[in-house]
């Protein structure tokens, strides 16, 4: 994450909170006297990183579209300069029910900073295209 874009996006998206932090002192003040101490990317900003980092590592699925997310964490928050690593561990593959050429996949996600720590973790759901030629279920 670039270190401008946390100041960016409040005044991009929140007049309320743009006008807030400039009454204080700007960003940096007003997130230094948060909970978080210093900047911080909004869950959203967070969320929508591990979106674009799993399309990416999930080139070997036609994802067809996502069926949900479950057991979302929130753990660390993520700063400027952080460096973003997506884990993806495969629970579950099955045949579909209601469509026999689909798939569902499960996995575990875990998107993780450089020092390791993990600020995001969920467990996602999706239907994806069956392989030409694969066998059907019994």
């Amino acid at each position: 994450m670039h270190d401008e874009e946390p100041e960016r996006i409040p005044r991009l998206f929140d007049e309320t909170i743009a006008d807030l932090s400039i009454r204080v002192g700007g960003p940096r003040t007003c997130a230094a006297q948060s909970v978080f101490g210093g900047l911080t990317a909004s869950g959203s900003n967070t969320f929508a990183i591990y979106i674009l980092l799993s399309s990416r590592l999930q080139p070997h699925y036609q994802v067809l579209m996502g069926l949900g997310w479950e057991e979302l964490k929130l753990s660390n928050p993520v700063r400027p300069g952080d460096q973003l690593d997506l884990e993806m561990t495969v629970l579950e593959m099955r045949q579909s029910k209601s469509k026999p050429d689909w798939g569902i996949v499960r996995n575990r996600n875990l998107l993780r900073n450089q020092k390791r720590e993990t600020v995001l973790e969920c467990i996602s759901n999706i239907f994806v295209a069956k392989r030409p030629g694969a066998p059907a279920a019994s």
